[in-house]
């Protein structure tokens, strides 16, 4: 019971340092920084990409949660769940992403009326998909194995503070708001390998 009240107090310590700087960035910097448009815009992108990256993972997020107990096995690298649910997602991101490209038109009439602007980040978009699956993913085969702390940490913390950073960066350094989407996707690339380590 020690390590579990030890990791559930750096948790909850953690989330609250996340609750804060995300106070800041949603007050402060997110309205100081973009424009009332880029701001329901980079929410909608978001909003989106939570949406499609939970139909893209075919539950493979949540596999780990409920069989972890069978597999689990160190000696044997948990007898492949990690590579199973890799593989599930690969297949899940793959099967939408094709849905996602023939049926544009969908996509295209469900934001053209409330929020046409989408619409240009339309591959931004399917990336930033990919990689809150894969965050998914690690974050949840990482909890599973009582290691929760690096998950929390990159996504509550870790992630606000290359938010606040990128918003700076945009602010100061003057490049246009689609280079600050892909540096958004970038930077979850990092937390992805983060999460991993």
């Amino acid at each position: 019971m020690g390590i579990v009240i030890r990791q559930s107090t750096r948790s909850v310590f953690i989330t609250y340092i996340g609750i804060g700087i995300g106070v800041l960035n949603t007050l402060w910097l997110l309205p100081y920084v973009l424009t009332e448009e880029q701001l329901g815009l980079y929410r909608s992108i978001i909003s989106a990409a939570v949406l499609f990256s939970i139909i893209a993972s075919l539950g493979s997020a949540n596999i780990p949660t409920r069989f972890f107990f069978y597999f689990k096995d160190l000696k044997n690298k948990h007898n492949g769940i990690l590579f199973f649910i890799l593989l599930l997602g690969c297949t899940g991101f793959l099967v939408f992403t094709l849905f996602f490209l023939q049926f544009r038109y969908l996509f295209v009439s469900a934001f053209i009326k409330n929020a046409p602007m989408i619409l240009n980040y339309y591959f931004p978009l399917i990336f930033f998909t990919f990689i809150l699956l894969f965050i998914n993913i690690f974050e949840s085969y990482n909890i599973i194995q009582q290691n929760p702390v690096v998950p929390i940490f990159t996504r509550e913390v870790l992630t606000r503070i290359f938010l606040s950073a990128s918003l700076l960066l945009y602010l100061f350094c003057k490049f246009n708001y689609y280079q600050f989407i892909l540096i958004l996707n970038f930077i979850n690339v990092i937390c992805i390998r983060i999460t991993v380590a």
